[in-house]
């Protein structure tokens, strides 16, 4: 195995979860992300973590990133908080029946969607 290799058996070197926050918050701040698009697909990749405790750890990792983030944004733009409260009670509502639902099916069909969402907002991002 070479030396940079992760031996997958063993946990990953806590160094290397530093750089994937580093990678993930300069993104996340920067593009104005929850992070969940750099963090799960590495996790899963990178450090061998199951798609369903990546996304999970995922979450735990953004609320203090989009707090931050969102703070950091007020200070420069104005907030429409006309369109962000009825969003946050939707999100809030439904993720909980998100959650559930990944909870109980194959890692691999997550994974699939996953990738699906993130072709798709790649092309709608890219066409307009």
């Amino acid at each position: 195995m070479a030396a940079s290799a992760i031996d997958r058996t063993e946990a990953p070197p806590i160094w290397g979860f530093v750089l994937l926050g580093l990678v993930g918050g300069l993104l996340s701040g920067f593009f104005g992300i929850g992070g969940g698009v750099v963090f799960v697909p590495s996790m899963v990749a990178v450090f061998a973590i199951k798609q369903q405790r990546a996304q999970g750890t995922s979450l735990a990792i953004i609320i203090p990133t989009a707090l931050l983030g969102l703070v950091t944004y007020s200070l420069h733009h104005p907030l429409r908080w006309g369109i962000a409260l009825p969003m946050m009670v939707g999100a809030v509502l439904f993720a909980f029946l998100g959650a559930t639902v990944a909870a109980r099916v194959p890692a691999t069909f997550l994974k699939v969607l996953f990738f699906i969402l993130i072709v798709f907002s790649a092309v709608r991002l890219f066409l307009t």
